[in-house]
């Protein structure tokens, strides 16, 4: 989940009136931010299946916020990282799982498991403990909230000006 906030004083100051008059120029100028977020993410997301960058969605929760989220489990660990970490099995005696790709899985990692060589596609495994090293993240996210930031100020300046210059109301320079 992403939450960007327009803690720049100055701007907010200059537009304060004009936000409060024309509060939907604010929530158009905050959703069409939102949708070049979303852009962002998928670009800066890594790739290995695609279903990380897929999974990227938007919402409106209320006049003038908007909510970027993913529901894919893993987004969260491929951002911000985790932890070394035991995996054990819960209801059986063994875990399983067949290994496919090109990355090789080290097998000094599992306790009491052999990858056996009897599939074609990948390997087999059984373990009873998998030691997962920690994963530093990618931060993705991160890298792409001044580029956000950035934009949403562009926006709605452009946007309180069309609506501004609509009404008749005040000139926004």
């Amino acid at each position: 989940m992403i939450t960007v906030k327009a803690n720049d004083k100055e701007f907010l100051a200059r537009f304060k009136g004009l936000i409060r008059k024309f509060p939907g120029a604010t929530d158009k100028a905050v959703k069409d931010a939102t949708i070049y977020g979303v852009q962002l993410l998928k670009r800066a997301a890594p790739v290995k299946t695609g279903s990380l960058r897929r999974g990227f969605m938007f919402r409106r929760i209320v006049e003038g916020a908007w909510l970027i989220y993913n529901d894919i489990k893993y987004a969260l660990a491929v951002d911000t990282g985790y932890r070394a970490h035991t995996i054990r099995p819960k209801r059986k005696k063994m875990l399983y799982w067949t290994a496919t790709g090109k990355k090789r899985i080290s097998v000094s990692n599992f306790e009491g498991g052999k990858p056996s060589r009897k599939s074609k596609p990948g390997f087999d495994f059984y373990a009873r403990v998998v030691r997962l090293p920690a994963f530093r993240g990618r931060h993705f996210t991160e890298r792409i909230l001044p580029a956000l930031a950035t934009r949403l100020k562009r926006l709605l300046v452009v946007n309180l000006r069309q609506v501004a210059k609509a009404s008749g109301a005040v000139n926004v320079s």
